[in-house]
């Protein structure tokens, strides 16, 4: 384990994230992409046509797998975005690392040690979600076969009826899983793995979109702290004017390409969130405390969590990169000599461009738009109520 979390390159980009796309053929080259062919493969014959097709013994049971469904569907959906836009990803590291280049050459001590702290500190939290991750879905994958084996026999000594835990609620291609132990083996057994790769495969979309927006925000930051540093005296540095200018312009770019990337899949995400959300609490309203409330609960946090994370990310983008503006104006730009002035007003007027991550081009992720959402999903819950 300790050598998968090991990287010995240059901060600059998410190296750890990148390596866990690395392992599914992604941000590879298209030579390794039928790695993340046979890992949606997998999610489509194993979980997706089972609870499509397959059917439900009960409404709440239906709740749940579809629920379960979504959520799965917007994990693998997203990361074959990722993979559909791996060429713009491969830019975007490469700009990326652009800039830590120029930072580690040019740059003054404190803007090394901004970078060095921030990648240090993306590394250790991936790491720490890995884990988390892993954990977490090591007790999801044994603990139903534990518990339907204890069940199994001490039903067999009470001469009673034993209750199979399953993994995913879904019934499977005609299998007796509630009621044969052979046939529950067939359903658990490829739901072991499974449970692995839908973890696996959550934990590297989720860590891709947050760490390259981090990153791109930091980006952001190093700019205006080094405008801020580069305009206390008149004159200003000529040469470090022009580097920031060059920063500047490579950050402008990671943003539109990370923009690129994320924007699909916050469409997605943010649809998804309103549907299952919506429909998560009007199950709420009627169900009764139980398993499949739990799993329901369960997923319902989960996925508020993520988009809050992300409108959050967003937020903080967009916040780093108007703070250049505001440097360039607090900076006395207008008493310096006329060349470094031309170079200041550059910056400034790029600056005015709103920079942030967008669902579809439809809206900016941030914390505002988070509460537009929660208003959304309660009027499509009183919606859904009244029609029901």
């Amino acid at each position: 384990m300790k050598p998968f979390f090991t990287i010995h390159k240059l901060p600059g980009v998410p190296r750890l994230a990148l390596k866990l796309l690395h392992a599914v053929g992604i941000a590879n080259g298209e030579t390794f992409s039928h790695r993340f062919t046979a890992v949606y493969l997998l999610f489509i014959f194993i979980i997706a046509i089972p609870k499509l097709f397959c059917g439900y013994t009960s409404f709440e049971a239906s709740v749940v797998g579809l629920a379960e469904l979504f959520f799965q569907l917007n994990n693998f959906t997203g990361l074959l975005l990722v993979l559909v836009s791996s060429k713009q990803l491969q830019c975007l590291v490469r700009v990326g690392q652009t800039i830590a280049d120029e930072v580690f050459q040019r740059a003054q001590a404190d803007m090394r040690q901004l970078l060095t702290s921030h990648h240090k500190r993306m590394h250790k939290w991936t790491r720490y979600y890995c884990l988390v991750i892993l954990y977490t879905v090591s007790i999801f994958a044994i603990a139903p076969i534990c518990a339907t084996f204890w069940s199994y026999v001490r039903a067999a000594h009470r001469n009673t009826t034993a209750q199979y835990v399953l993994h995913m609620e879904e019934d499977f291609y005609g299998l007796q899983i509630r009621s044969s132990l052979r046939d529950y083996l067939m359903f658990a057994i490829p739901m072991v793995p499974m449970s692995y790769v839908c973890a696996y495969v959550g934990c590297a979309k989720i860590m891709i979109v947050f760490n390259f927006t981090s990153y791109c925000t930091v980006y952001f930051r190093l700019v205006a702290l080094q405008l801020q540093c580069q305009t206390r005296t008149v004159p200003s540095d000529r040469d470090s004017i022009r580097t920031i200018v060059t920063i500047h312009q490579q950050a402008l770019c990671c943003a539109d390409l990370l923009e690129t990337i994320v924007s699909p899949i916050m469409l997605m995400q943010i649809v998804l969130c309103v549907l299952m959300s919506s429909s998560m609490i009007l199950y709420f309203t009627f169900a009764t405390m139980s398993g499949h409330m739990i799993n329901v609960l369960l997923l319902f946090l989960v996925v508020s969590t993520e988009t809050f994370g992300y409108c959050y990310l967003g937020t903080q983008l967009s916040m780093e990169s108007a703070r250049i503006a505001y440097a360039v104006y607090n900076g006395k730009w207008e008493q310096q000599p006329r060349e470094i002035a031309k170079h200041l007003r550059l910056i400034l007027l790029r600056a005015q461009k709103p920079i942030g991550i967008t669902a579809g081009k439809f809206c900016y992720i941030n914390m505002e738009q988070f509460a537009k959402l929660l208003k959304t999903t309660y009027s499509v819950f009183i919606l859904l109520r009244d029609l029901l």
